[in-house]
């Protein structure tokens, strides 16, 4: 049984005017990839190679001095291309939107949902093997219109397929493990979208938007949490939320922490406008909705991040969101435990995270943030105030690099040493370390 949904006509509003902007902001109509800040690029994560430190140990990124980024690759021009001449103009998602590191290469992820554009050209699981070498390699192209954010699960890369080229009500996941191929399993039922995968207590979870075949005509769709058991050969869907028979119904964000696996999404009405907020926690037998007095309940969450620690029971999970208990709407990050105590992160106020890479060698994690948290604000600027910040605990942040731009920020990434930024405009910086400050 579906849980059921109450929404605060106040906020469901703010929800809604979030929701409008967010859209035009990023280009898109909504109805295929969820509505995100401009500049929300996904995080990555996994070791990165680099030389030792001074105790033997791995270097420490805040003990190193960058230079500047300066333009490094340009790997998805035929990409970019490709959409300008099938829509006769460059008015679609141009960005670099994710760069994660395994097995020694640094991956990229592009595309747009929104615009089907992989039925233009195909979009490929592309990777750079050295970072002298600014030529990335395409492994495998993917049945997909975009792809947006890496996961690192239990050693392996994990995607979602947030949009099949192919028809069916069926979606997918792919993964690879070290020094091996890249497989895709094609079993998410009634998968008509599928936004993130993660993994707890030994199962595979997967959510997005399904329906059957005869739902969808019916115009009923729903926010779907589906699981594996078998290391994604075959998925069952063990909750949904309904959309209430017109609009969209979609979960897009995973969190898994010990003894419990967050959930976030929305639904929408008739003219795609949201009109509630389903955050929820699952324990692996029943799902329950965010209490209405929950930090998070009234957050649209962007993107998370699982922070390791030295044993399990340490780790936590990063929320980014848009905070909609009152205006301005302001871009805010929160600090989840596993006992279910959710406290904003001081050190960040005032400020957008757009990306956050876990270095696990270290146990650092590099943040790309730029200066302003107004949301609304943000949707107008021409030019950002970039800062690559570098914390160990999520309490002190070393700044390692500022400037500001002109091309929306949206992906970093620590490499062989270099620190790699990937910009709105299909660029891929980088800022390499000063004389005698490399590993």
């Amino acid at each position: 049984m579906s849980p059921s949904i109450h929404c605060d006509p106040v906020r469901s509003a703010l929800v809604g005017t979030l929701f409008l902007l967010a859209a035009a902001g990023c280009g898109t109509t909504a109805q295929d990839a969820p509505p995100a800040a401009p500049t929300g690029g996904a995080a990555g994560a996994g070791a990165s190679g680099g030389g030792a430190g001074a105790g033997g140990g791995p270097q420490l990124i805040a003990e190193m001095s960058f230079a500047a980024p300066e333009p490094w690759a340009k790997p998805i021009e035929d990409y970019l291309d490709a959409g300008e001449a099938e829509l006769g103009n460059d008015k679609f998602l141009r960005a670099v939107q994710d760069l994660a590191v395994y097995d020694d290469r640094l991956c990229l992820a592009y595309g747009d949902a929104n615009e089907d554009l992989g039925d233009a050209i195909p979009i490929g699981f592309r990777y750079f093997a050295s970072a002298e070498q600014p030529k990335a390699t395409n492994e495998l192209d993917s049945d997909e219109q975009q792809l947006v954010r890496y996961r690192a699960l239990g050693g392996r890369l994990f995607m979602a397929g947030v949009d099949p080229t192919e028809d069916g009500f069926v979606g997918n996941v792919y993964f690879r493990g070290p020094k091996s191929s890249w497989v895709k399993r094609r079993t998410v039922v009634e998968g008509v979208h599928v936004h993130d995968v993660a993994e707890l207590d030994g199962a595979l979870y997967a959510v997005g938007s399904g329906a059957t075949e005869q739902e969808w005509n019916n115009g009923d769709v729903y926010a779907e949490l589906w699981r594996s058991t078998d290391e994604g050969k075959s998925f069952e869907s063990v909750e949904r939320v309904d959309n209430g028979g017109d609009g969209d119904a979609r979960w897009v964000r995973l969190l898994p922490l010990p003894g419990a696996l967050y959930v976030f999404g929305y639904t929408s009405d008739a003219n795609f406008e949201i009109d509630a907020l389903i955050g929820a926690r699952y324990d692996g037998a029943a799902l329950e909705l965010l209490p209405e007095d929950h930090p998070l309940r009234w957050v649209y969450v962007t993107e998370t991040d699982l922070v390791p620690g030295s044993e399990a029971a340490d780790s936590f999970g990063l929320v980014r969101g848009i905070g909609l208990a009152e205006e301005p709407l302001r871009s805010q990050s929160w600090r989840a435990q596993a006992d279910g105590t959710v406290e904003p992160i001081d050190g960040l106020a005032g400020q957008t995270v757009v990306d956050v890479f876990v270095h696990e060698p270290t146990g650092e994690s590099l943040l790309l943030v730029y200066e302003g948290d107004d949301y609304l604000e943000s949707l107008q600027l021409s030019e950002w105030q970039v800062r690559f910040l570098v914390t160990a605990d999520f309490e002190q942040f070393t700044e390692l690099v500022s400037f500001s731009t002109q091309l929306a920020p949206w992906s970093l990434a620590y490499w062989q040493g270099h620190l790699f930024y990937g910009t709105d405009g299909g660029q891929i910086w980088r800022a390499s370390p000063k004389d005698g400050a490399g590993p």
